[in-house]
């Protein structure tokens, strides 16, 4: 079965009201990731050179209702999505040093030369 992003959203705004009714669940009150314009989002893309699939902005679109969750105990467990707004992507992507230069990133890119270095384990 194949479901479009808007019928994924309502299923996760489904899921946190009735995890939100399940004792030993604490939550946080409504919240709600608001949509967000097609300009903004052309502008994050264009800010970043970034290149945004449709079923994400249709995601920013649409905008989501949750509830934060959290479970205590040996192992705790958190749910939410205050981590998806544009702003705080923004934030994160300039943190790393957008706009992201052309190529693969440092850690996949081939040396130039050989290091002298390389495969050795003790120096001499």
């Amino acid at each position: 079965m194949t479901r479009t992003i808007e019928q994924t959203l309502d299923e996760i705004e489904r899921f946190f009201e009735r995890a939100a009714e399940v004792e030993g669940i604490a939550t946080s009150a409504a919240t709600r990731l608001a949509p967000t314009s097609d300009d903004a989002i052309d502008a994050l893309a264009k800010k970043f050179d970034l290149t945004i699939p449709d079923d994400v902005r249709r995601f920013w679109r649409r905008g989501l209702n949750y509830k934060e969750l959290s479970l205590r105990g040996d192992k705790p467990a958190f749910a939410g999505f205050d981590w998806y707004n544009l702003e705080y992507l923004a934030r994160l992507r300039a943190l790393i040093g957008a706009p992201r230069p052309p190529g693969p990133p440092k850690s996949q890119a081939l040396p130039e030369e050989r290091d002298p270095r390389q495969g050795r384990l003790f120096a001499d």
